[in-house]
């Protein structure tokens, strides 16, 4: 794959690129960056133009000095998808990045053809809302994900990822019309299976897909079994 960056409104991106039919862009979860995503590379045919990209204030792309929002992450990846020039695409998201694939669905148009949530944030409780304890402990976890993380940068994300407007709700999620697979970590300690439900319950014809044995980013741990559903969804 290609490194390659985006000068947005928000900041400069850094992604990886590898050429394809369809736009597809992989959205990682809090604190990593696109490379969470490489294993799959090799496993999804040239349907797929991947884009990897590194949210703001994660990885190699630019931080924002009063701490990136979901908004800020959508405006950014409106962006880069209005560059783009296509009007078919694809979001996957895991975690924190399903959370902006769905903020994304939900208030710009066009959206997604293909949504992918896998073990998606933002019907849950966030870590900031929780025990200041617990949210410390999740921060320092964080911290050894990547070495580009800032601490700063990745606490007032915290912050501002606990607030009640970013939250998605169950009416929300009735009002998602692109097609959705949601695929989930049979063993998601952090956003347990219940929540993935929950989201194929209220997102009308979506499809959902248990990962058996797998925890909270099974594109990692399984792979070829994400790979595969993913091909699967879309139709050659």
């Amino acid at each position: 794959m290609e490194r390659l960056a985006f000068k947005s409104s928000k900041g400069n991106v850094s992604y990886l690129y590898r050429p394809g039919k369809i736009p597809f862009i992989f959205l990682h979860g809090l604190g990593g960056t696109g490379n969470t995503w490489l294993k799959l590379t090799g496993l999804l045919d040239d349907r797929f133009a991947l884009y990897f990209p590194d949210l703001l204030c994660q990885g190699r792309s630019d931080i924002i000095d009063e701490g990136c929002t979901i908004a800020d992450q959508c405006s950014m990846l409106n962006e880069f998808i209005m560059s783009l020039g296509c009007s078919t695409f694809g979001l996957v998201g895991n975690s924190y990045g399903g959370w902006i694939s769905l903020r994304y669905a939900l208030q710009y148009d066009p959206g997604p053809e293909y949504l992918v949530l896998i073990d998606s944030a933002g019907l849950n409780p966030s870590v900031g809302e929780g025990d200041p304890d617990m949210s410390e402990a999740f921060l320092e976890r964080v911290m050894m994900m990547s070495r580009y993380n800032k601490r700063d940068a990745i606490k007032k994300m915290l912050e501002n990822n606990s607030r009640p407007d970013e939250r998605i709700s169950l009416s929300d999620l009735r009002r998602i019309r692109s097609k959705t697979l949601i695929i989930w970590g049979e063993l998601d300690s952090m956003i347990p299976l219940s929540y993935g439900r929950m989201m194929h319950e209220n997102i009308g014809g979506s499809v959902f897909h248990i990962v058996r044995e797998a925890g909270h980013v099974p594109q990692t741990e399984h792979y070829k079994e994400v790979a595969s559903q993913i091909m699967s969804f879309v139709p050659d």
